[in-house]
């Protein structure tokens, strides 16, 4: 592709690999402004090669099409950019750009299922948990509202519903609905892999991740998460090396860090997990809790529990006490008691849809494996409607 100010022009090739031989081959060319049009256009004779007839619907897909200004669009493409990392300062650089796009197009759906991707990360990593997950919740609507042939929009509505409501059979049915609208969409792949996981399916979750490397081979989070289903199938080196790859190019991208920190600590290789948590620490600037939990986690598993209650107790500190996180280190010290204590009496008030991500994306981690046979642990999962899968140890 080659851009010069507002127009972009687009050589396309459709090769059979088997035999090196050119299939089809075109030139396209337009305003940026019709850049959406211009990937439909791109999009319409490939599959017509490659599947013979395209169907009614997708034919119907193809033909929709609206301008869309060129300064929003790329506004939207930093925001997605940025959208992609996950440190409180890039978040908020993400939300930045995608205001700025619809300040050029209002009415640009795409725009609005990106805000609802980063508030939703911001939720995460960020500090006002409950507000970002509203701005979430708000801006998928929206797109919806805009758009409901967007698989973007479907598929941000169900990371929402998964993540803060514990919504199971809402989340899936938006997943489902996000890819059957645009199958190479690889965010709704992501999405729909970190549910499965979180329902206990590693082996749906991983096709999953599989699916969305494959669509997007550049794309950091799904090579992280990718990694991490190669980890767990034995394939430890390789694993490793495809993180490594990744940190080479971008030495300061806190998710990988993260990720091969967890290998590493899966592993039984605390030296170095500790390392990669170290660094992530120092690239977030000390100003996320994530880094410090992965910390007193790995601390806590080598053994030196005192260093990983000092670390748990600074970011407490820092950040305000999570019982959530507390409980996942103290399981990994040994405190199973303890850990119960927070998870069922400390947090007896707290349900589906009002205890944040945590109660998605703890529960699940491979730290809580210790517990999945307490009944207390258990009746913790029916408190927050998990399906049966989430039962098995």
């Amino acid at each position: 592709m080659i851009r010069s100010e507002n127009r972009v022009r687009i050589t396309a090739q459709l090769v059979d690999a088997a035999n090196d031989r050119s299939l089809w081959a075109h030139e396209y060319e337009s305003d940026t402004r019709d850049i959406i049009q211009l990937e439909n256009e791109l999009a319409r004779p490939v599959a017509q090669e490659v599947a013979g007839r395209l169907s009614p619907q997708e034919q119907a897909r193809f033909a929709r099409g609206r301008s869309v200004d060129p300064e929003a669009y790329d506004a939207y493409l930093k925001g997605r950019y940025f959208s992609n990392r996950l440190t409180e300062e890039e978040l908020n650089k993400a939300v930045a750009f995608f205001q700025e796009s619809f300040r050029h197009d209002p009415r640009y759906a795409p725009t609005y299922s990106g805000l609802a991707d980063a508030y939703s990360n911001l939720g995460f990593v960020g500090e006002e948990t409950e507000r970002s997950s509203q701005l979430a919740m708000e801006a998928a609507r929206k797109a919806i509202s805009l758009d409901d042939s967007l698989a973007e929009a479907h598929a941000s509505l169900g990371w929402i519903l998964y993540r803060y409501q514990q919504d199971w059979s809402g989340a899936e049915k938006e997943f489902r609905r996000a890819i059957e609208l645009n199958p190479n969409y690889e965010r709704a792949h992501r999405f729909y892999g970190h549910f499965f996981r979180a329902i206990g399916r590693n082996d749906l979750a991983c096709k999953e991740n599989r699916l969305a490397h494959e669509l997007d081979p550049l794309n950091i989070p799904d090579a992280n998460n990718w990694a991490q289903c190669v980890s767990e199938a034995g394939h430890f080196d390789e694993a490793v090396r495809m993180v490594e790859d990744i940190l080479a190019i971008d030495p300061d991208n806190v998710q990988s860090l993260w990720t091969l920190g967890e290998i590493y600590e899966r592993r039984g290789m605390f030296r170095e997990a500790i390392a990669q948590y170290e660094k992530s620490r120092v690239a977030t600037q000390g100003k996320a809790p994530i880094p410090f939990a992965l910390l007193a986690s790995a601390y806590a598993a080598s053994g030196q529990t005192d260093k990983a209650a000092k670390i748990l107790r600074e970011m407490n500190r820092r950040f305000g006490e999570d019982k959530w996180i507390s409980a996942g280190i103290h399981v990994v010290m040994g405190k199973k008691e303890q850990a119960i204590h927070e998870l069922t009496d400390d947090l007896a008030d707290c349900g589906p849809g009002t205890c944040g991500p945590a109660a998605s994306l703890y529960i699940w981690n491979w730290r809580f494996a210790p517990l999945r046979g307490d009944p207390r642990f258990q009746e913790l999962l029916k408190k927050f409607n998990y399906p049966e899968s989430a039962f098995q140890k």
